[in-house]
């Protein structure tokens, strides 16, 4: 993981790999889409060169970093997101949980063995560390309610 921040500490963007393979998430705020440059030259010089390709994943509403990934010479490979909404006033959301079950967001616990060994297992992820899951959480659009 490499985090691109302002003079204040504060970190602005950030590039990840989420199983440590060719994968690599680039996440910019986007009033500091200028550092898309840098973060590139980063890519190429630093975390590629051990590498024998990059596989960046690009959601299709994110234009602006699909053309300047298409202008850097990058092409579509394959379809890989998974995502999908659904209207929450049709459904009852009255649950009740077995006793002793809460759901609580991950900062109310903050569990970090017990979530590593969560993703390692349920996702077949073996290489998933403490390192990975607290670069999760500084990650510039990180949303601790999400976190569950």
């Amino acid at each position: 993981m490499h985090l691109w921040q302002t003079e204040n500490q504060e970190v602005v963007g950030l590039c990840i790999s989420e199983y440590g393979r060719n994968d690599i998430f680039i996440e910019v705020l986007p009033e500091y889409h200028n550092i898309y440059p840098d973060m590139f030259h980063w890519i190429d010089t630093i975390w590629a060169a051990t590498r024998t390709a990059i596989e960046i994943d690009v959601f299709r509403n994110d234009t602006q970093k699909i053309q300047r990934l298409e202008n850097r010479g990058f092409s579509f490979k394959c379809h890989f997101e998974n995502k999908r909404t659904c209207d929450l006033e049709q459904i009852d959301l009255r649950y009740t949980l077995e006793e002793g079950f809460t759901i609580q967001a991950f900062s109310e616990s903050s569990d970090f063995t017990g979530r590593v060994s969560l993703v390692q297992s349920a996702f077949n992820n073996p290489g998933y560390t403490e390192h990975n899951l607290g670069g999760l959480l500084v990650s510039p659009d990180y949303i601790d309610e999400y976190n569950l």
